[in-house]
C-alpha cells in the first residue's frame, strides 16, 4: 500500500494551462491567458492610436483649401446632428486624446484591467454615439479611420464589439486593478 499521495489539482480558474515540466523535471502549469490578454492589449492599443493618428493626419484638399484631419473629423460630427456644431471640434479633440490616452495606457501595461475596462467603455460609448448619429441624421460615418472609415453602422457596431472582446481577456486575467 503506497502512502504517497496524488499531487493537488490546481484551483479552477478558467485560465487554459498546459503542463510542462520545470527543470528540477516537476511538472509545471503554465497560464496562456495572460500572454493572450497582453498580446490583445498590445493590439488594441495599436487601433487605438491608428485610429487616432488616422484622425490627426487625414487631408483634404477642398476649395484649393489644405483642411486638416481634425477639422475633417469634426465636420463629420456636425453633420450628425447629434451635439451642438459648437462642440464638435471640442468633441473631435477629445476623442482623439482620449484613443490616444487609451491607446498609450494599454501598451504600457500598467493596471491592466482599469485600461482594459476604459478601452471597452469607450468603444461602448462611441457604438451608442454612432446608433444616435444614426437616428438623428441617417448618417453613422464614424470616421473613425479618417475617410477610410465605412459608413456602414452595422460594419462599425462589429467592429466595435470584435474590438471589446479583445480588451475581455485583460478583465478576467489582470494583476492589477
Amino acid at each position: 500500500m503506497s502512502t504517497s499521495a496524488a499531487a493537488p489539482s490546481p484551483p479552477a480558474t478558467g485560465v487554459s494551462q498546459r503542463r510542462a515540466h520545470g527543470p528540477d523535471g516537476a511538472r509545471r502549469s503554465v497560464q496562456r491567458l495572460p500572454i493572450v490578454a497582453a498580446l490583445a492589449r498590445v493590439a488594441l492599443g495599436l487601433v487605438f492610436l491608428a485610429a487616432a493618428g488616422a484622425k490627426l493626419a487625414d487631408l483634404d484638399m477642398a476649395n484649393g483649401h489644405l483642411t486638416r484631419g481634425i477639422h475633417l473629423f469634426a465636420a463629420s460630427i456636425t453633420a450628425q446632428h447629434v451635439l451642438p456644431t459648437v462642440l464638435a471640434l471640442p468633441a473631435a479633440w477629445g476623442v482623439v486624446l482620449a484613443e490616444t490616452a487609451i491607446g498609450l495606457w494599454l501598451l504600457s501595461h500598467h493596471r491592466e484591467r482599469a485600461a482594459a475596462l476604459a478601452a471597452g467603455t469607450l468603444l461602448c460609448l462611441f457604438s451608442v454615439y454612432l446608433i444616435l448619429a444614426r437616428v438623428q441624421s441617417g448618417n453613422a460615418s464614424c470616421g473613425c479611420f479618417g475617410r477610410v472609415s465605412s459608413g456602414d453602422l452595422s460594419f462599425a457596431l462589429a467592429r466595435n464589439a470584435l474590438l471589446v472582446l479583445l480588451a475581455a481577456p485583460s478583465l478576467w486575467c489582470s494583476r492589477t486593478g
